[in-house]
């Protein structure tokens, strides 16, 4: 993503600049995206005919996550609360806040194999990820920490097949271009037999150190 315009790394620019880069990613869809002062939002799903339609409105006032990602290569969901400094997201309100809705949309989602636009999408994995913007690079306490936070504020349980990896994704500025890097709470192999490096390589990202 390039330009030539002076701007602030807002939250919205943080997560368009990954969105811009998951519709080059063949293996994933964006089920939902939150948008700024947007409207309330539905998440959608694909029948076998490849018609889209939902499979959850929230209500206006619901508390709802920043953007949703489905790979049915992967059988995988990742649900993403997004901020514009990782510093916001570690905040001790936000994290309460964050969980609470992964663990809400987790439920939901298991309870949808009747819709024809989920079906065997409600026994997919789920993924907690965290994204943020940064114009000067995270550092490695700060991804620690953030990893720790969350890591003890959610619940990994069968019921709810929230796996115990953490996705963190960070949309870099570096003067006119915004580039997204991977970071891992933990590599080897996921709940589903997937291995952390074959998940980033479906995201066409790096892990970054």
């Amino acid at each position: 993503m390039t330009g030539h315009y002076t701007y602030r790394l807002t939250e919205e620019i943080a997560r368009w600049a990954f969105e811009i880069h998951i519709q080059s990613c063949k293996d994933w869809v964006i089920a939902f995206t939150n948008p700024t002062a947007g409207p309330w939002k539905r998440l959608t799903g694909l029948d076998k005919n490849g018609t889209t339609g939902e499979v959850h409105r929230f209500e206006r006032e619901e508390d709802r996550p920043d953007l949703v990602l489905v790979s049915d290569r992967n059988k995988i969901i990742i649900i993403i609360e997004a901020k514009d400094l990782i510093q916001k997201l570690t905040a001790e309100a936000q994290i309460v806040k964050s969980v609470a809705v992964i663990h809400s949309l987790a439920k939901i989602l298991r309870t949808k194999a009747d819709n024809s636009f989920w079906e065997n999408r409600s026994d997919y994995m789920i993924i907690a990820g965290l994204l943020w913007g940064a114009e000067i690079k995270s550092t490695d306490a700060e991804r620690r920490a953030i990893f720790s936070a969350y890591k003890k504020a959610l619940s990994f349980n069968k019921t709810e097949n929230l796996a115990t990896l953490i996705l963190g994704i960070e949309s870099y500025r570096d003067a006119d271009s915004i580039s997204c890097g991977a970071y891992l709470s933990e590599n080897g192999r996921l709940n589903g037999g997937l291995t952390a490096a074959e998940l980033l390589a479906s995201l066409r990202l790096k892990a970054k150190s």
